[in-house]
C-alpha cells in the first residue's frame, strides 16, 4: 500500500476523492438485472473486475455506458442466460450473476468462477442458498446449470447461516 508523507509545521487543507468500492459495485452490477429497466451507479471504480463485469452483462443482452464515475445499465432486453468461460474464470465476483439471472429469467448457467490470486475460495454457500430459495442445482464437468423449481421463480425465506468453525484470534494479545 502507498504512503503519503507530510513534511512541514502547516496543517492540511484542500480536498481528497476516494474511489468506490469494488466488493461494494459488482454486486450492485450484478442486482441491476433483477430491474427490467435502467439503473444508474455513481462512484463506480474504472478497474478491471468492472470492466470485466460490463462485459459479462453485454453478452447478456445490457447495453452499459460507463463515462467518468458514472454506470448507467440498461437491463431491458436480457436475452441469454450462460455465462461464457472466458468471463467467469478472469473475475471470481461472477458467480452473483448466476444468482440474478436466476432470480430474473428462472434459469442460468456459468462455469466456476476463477481470478482468485490468494487461493481456491468455494462458492458452496452460494449453491447452499440458492437450493434453499427453491434453485435446481446440478453441478458437472464444471458447470454450473441452476433453474428455478417452481414456475413463480425463487421463493423468499429466511435463513441463519451456520457460524464457522473456527474462531478469529486477537490480534491484540
Amino acid at each position: 500500500m502507498s504512503a503519503i508523507q507530510i513534511c512541514g509545521l502547516a496543517p492540511l487543507q484542500g480536498e481528497i476523492s476516494i474511489q468506490g468500492s469494488k466488493n461494494a459495485v459488482l454486486p450492485m452490477m450484478a442486482a441491476a438485472l433483477l430491474h427490467k429497466g435502467i439503473t444508474v451507479l455513481t462512484n463506480v471504480p474504472v478497474i478491471r473486475d468492472v470492466v470485466c463485469m460490463v462485459d459479462i452483462l453485454e453478452h447478456l443482452g445490457c447495453r452499459c455506458c460507463h463515462k467518468g464515475d458514472c454506470l448507467v445499465i440498461d437491463a431491458r432486453q436480457i436475452t441469454g442466460t450462460h455465462i461464457p468461460e472466458e468471463y467467469v474464470t478472469a473475475m471470481r465476483s461472477s458467480i452473483v450473476v448466476l444468482s440474478a439471472l436466476l432470480g430474473r429469467m428462472g434459469e442460468s448457467s456459468s462455469c466456476y468462477p476463477g481470478g482468485c490470486l490468494i487461493g481456491a475460495r468455494p462458492i458452496d454457500l452460494h449453491l447452499m442458498v440458492l437450493r434453499k430459495l427453491g434453485a435446481q442445482i446440478e453441478e458437472k464437468d464444471g458447470l454450473i446449470e441452476a433453474v428455478c423449481e417452481d414456475r413463480e421463480g425463487l421463493r423468499g425465506l429466511k435463513y441463519i447461516f451456520p457460524t464457522p468453525a473456527w474462531e478469529p484470534r486477537n490480534r491484540l494479545s
